[in-house]
């Protein structure tokens, strides 16, 4: 009976229980394999959303300063010498959070300096290289130079003098055929919409991303 017993032992009930075991084993290793492909597959789809949310918040102020660019009031008052008081009454005194900007200047290529601009409720004339990081002028190329190109914004993410913010510009340019148009170059207009922790917090409510900073 012994000997039947280890013949069973060491034929059928060890090879069973080996077999278990490595079933288990892999098993397990597929589980894992699966719950880090599940959380690859999500840190990916968050990345998407993520860009989403930027792309989207960049397309909201590239049509924003369209809607305050392309306009023949806009022309009459922003090239030479800017009327100050228009700008406050057409375009209000920003604050600290803004809108869908916290800061807008108007500015020429061959100039250093914005001609007017506004900031946070103040006015705001910067050195553009140094405010911008020298990367202004990249965004500028990008855009029309001439009165016979169409009107057209972009938008990019930018390092500035008061941290990371969505920048976007457009050309100044009138909607009226006959606008009598000005003797230089089209001047333009920039805004940006700084990446607070306020802001970014309010981009991941939107597009329900947790803790996202």
């Amino acid at each position: 009976l012994n000997t039947y017993v280890n013949r069973f032992l060491f034929l059928v009930a060890l090879p069973l229980l080996a077999a278990a075991a490595a079933v288990a084993w892999l098993t397990s290793g597929l589980i894992d394999q699966v719950s880090t492909g599940a959380n690859l597959a999500d840190s990916s789809r968050t990345a998407e959303v993520v860009r989403s949310a930027v792309g989207s918040a960049q397309t909201q102020l590239a049509n924003t300063a369209t809607d305050n660019s392309y306009w023949d009031e806009a022309v009459a008052n922003l090239y030479g010498a800017p009327d100050a008081a228009w700008v406050q009454d057409s375009y209000g005194v920003l604050t600290e959070q803004g809108v869908n900007y916290n800061l807008f200047v108007i500015v020429d290529r061959d100039m250093p300096a914005a001609a007017v601009g506004a900031r946070a409720g103040l006015p705001f004339q910067p050195e553009l290289a140094s405010y911008f990081g020298g990367r202004l002028d990249g965004l500028l190329d990008l855009l029309p130079q001439t009165w016979e190109a169409e009107h057209h914004a972009v938008a990019s993410l930018m390092q500035t003098a008061d941290g990371l913010a969505i920048v976007a510009a457009a050309p100044i340019f009138p909607t009226s055929e006959d606008f009598e148009l000005p003797a230089k170059a089209p001047r333009y207009m920039v805004m940006a919409r700084f990446l607070t922790d306020e802001t970014v917090a309010v981009i991941g409510k939107q597009y329900v991303v947790g803790g996202l900073e």
